[in-house]
């Protein structure tokens, strides 16, 4: 599948911007741990690209790195945005969720997709689909890839909440009869 791909060379490129961000800010993997509550062997897992990240830990190492998650996967140019914290770990995660549903459900009406259009386009069931948009549970980085995949967007696209809609002129996905 072409999404399998595309996840193991976006989860390489996630665990390189982690492990150059935590390194420009001087941490050791030890003080990400004492930081974030992330288990040592889960941030190594990380970096080396073999962890199926979940939102809630995308979150919390964007709190420690005072990040917005886009910039986790802008291109390598870009540096890592800082952003105020506002927020607990709980309301950023609530925010994230329902921000990451929110833009799921504007770039998928952008393309012009049912919620069946999308299941079918990325194998994700119809009524996960829909609690995802609503915001109401976590998600998997597998899971990202396979939404981007089918949007055709980049995963910067799907977190920069505020950003533009892609446009549709080139769009495959699927076609009006």
């Amino acid at each position: 599948m072409v999404w399998e791909k595309r996840y193991n060379d976006e989860i390489q490129l996630l665990g390189e911007r982690v492990c150059k961000t935590r390194k420009s800010l001087g941490l050791r993997q030890e003080d990400l741990t004492m930081a974030c509550g992330i288990s040592r062997t889960e941030i190594s897992r990380i970096e080396h690209g073999k962890n199926n990240v979940e939102l809630h830990t995308l979150t919390r190492l964007g709190m420690v790195f005072k990040a917005e998650l886009h910039t986790f996967f802008a291109a390598e140019a870009a540096a890592i945005a800082p952003v105020k914290q506002k927020r607990s770990l709980a309301g950023r995660l609530t925010f994230e969720k329902k921000a990451l549903g929110k833009r799921l459900y504007q770039l998928r009406k952008h393309r012009k997709l049912s919620q069946l259009d999308l299941n079918v386009l990325s194998d994700i069931d119809s009524g996960e689909i829909s609690r995802y948009e609503n915001g109401q549970i976590n998600i998997v980085f597998s899971t990202l890839v396979k939404f981007a995949t089918a949007l055709e967007v980049s995963l910067a696209t799907l977190f920069d909440y505020e950003g533009p809609l892609p446009e549709n002129t080139h769009y495959k996905g699927m076609k009006p009869d």
